[in-house]
């Protein structure tokens, strides 16, 4: 099962995929790194320490391409594969970088392929009025998301002021989408998000 996460810059996907796939049970971060215009993708196998010190920054973004990380769920008792696409953030407007225009395209490709979409969003700066709260690609793929049958929006950064407000907004505009409060430094909500991932699996 294929699970794309998609969602402006610095929402906090690298951190919710490795800390996700650590609560799956992983022992290690086992990722395939997308190429580029040419060559082949890599696998690199990181302990979680160093996938947090390498890929996730508090300031600017890091990812610039897509990263599979490959985790497991028990269906009936049975393993089933997850690949977790941590995927680069979408801002407003046409990035002025060609490679950044090819891999939020590659995206978007693979958001329409994909067999669960999650759409993260960050949820302590709803209730703000900043530029990167709820922009113009949120709110396409809210209206897109909710159409189909396997999508879901993470409110995410729940351990921080104005976030409870944030997903009662959410809530209240969009009661027709699946809306999941987490928190990737308490790990909150990671139990309801796998329940919604197995569901989709089955």
């Amino acid at each position: 099962m294929e699970v794309v996460i998609v969602g402006a810059p610095n929402v906090g996907k690298s951190l919710f995929v490795i800390n996700f796939t650590q609560y799956l049970g992983s022992r290690e971060i086992q990722m395939e790194e997308s190429s580029g215009a040419s060559g082949l993708p890599r696998d690199r196998r990181l302990s979680f320490e160093k996938a947090r010190r390498d890929l996730v920054s508090l300031y600017s973004p890091k990812t610039t391409q897509i990263q599979t990380m490959t985790a497991h769920v028990l269906i009936n008792r049975q393993p089933q594969r997850l690949y977790l696409l941590d995927t680069p953030g979408i801002n407003d407007g046409i990035a002025p970088d060609a490679a950044a225009r090819w891999q939020i395209a590659r995206t978007l490709e693979r958001a329409l392929t994909a067999t669960t979409i999650l759409h993260m969003i960050d949820a302590s700066l709803v209730a703000t009025r900043r530029r990167e709260s709820l922009g113009a690609f949120d709110m396409a793929m809210l209206g897109w998301g909710r159409q189909l049958d396997c999508y879901g929006v993470i409110a995410h950064k729940m351990d921080r002021p104005g976030s409870h407000e944030g997903l009662r907004i959410l809530r209240t505009q969009f009661p027709d989408v699946p809306i999941i409060p987490v928190s990737s430094i308490t790990r909150r909500g990671y139990r309801e998000l796998k329940l919604f991932l197995v569901r989709a699996l089955t």
